[in-house]
């Protein structure tokens, strides 16, 4: 899946090969510490609009994107029984809530 267009990756990439190593560091420090941000920003707004019974959408690893429907929300988790039957590992899955997007 390709997010960047052909003129941000050539934009990106003539950057990144004209700084030097430590200014290459601070850039991925500042991605990460961003990523990181944001990621609690979605968890947040997700713990007040998720309850049992929401249903959600997911990206995992293994899975592929699946949808499902919440069971138990956690601290930083919830607990989601996988409703689409085209993937072939149904089950309950443990989900951190940033990977989490409402759609019902």
């Amino acid at each position: 899946m390709t997010i960047l267009n052909a003129e941000q990756k050539l934009m990106f990439d003539s950057m990144f090969k004209t700084l030097d190593h430590d200014e290459l560091r601070e850039v991925q420090k500042m991605v990460s510490e961003e990523t990181r941000v944001r990621r609690e920003l979605k968890t947040r707004n997700n713990k007040r609009s998720l309850k049992i019974g929401s249903i959600v959408e997911w990206t995992g690893q293994k899975s592929g994107s699946c949808t499902g429907e919440v069971i138990r929300v956690k601290r930083k988790k919830c607990i989601v029984k996988q409703t689409c039957p085209a993937v072939r590992m149904n089950g309950n899955w443990d989900i951190p809530m940033s990977m989490l997007t409402v759609v019902g």
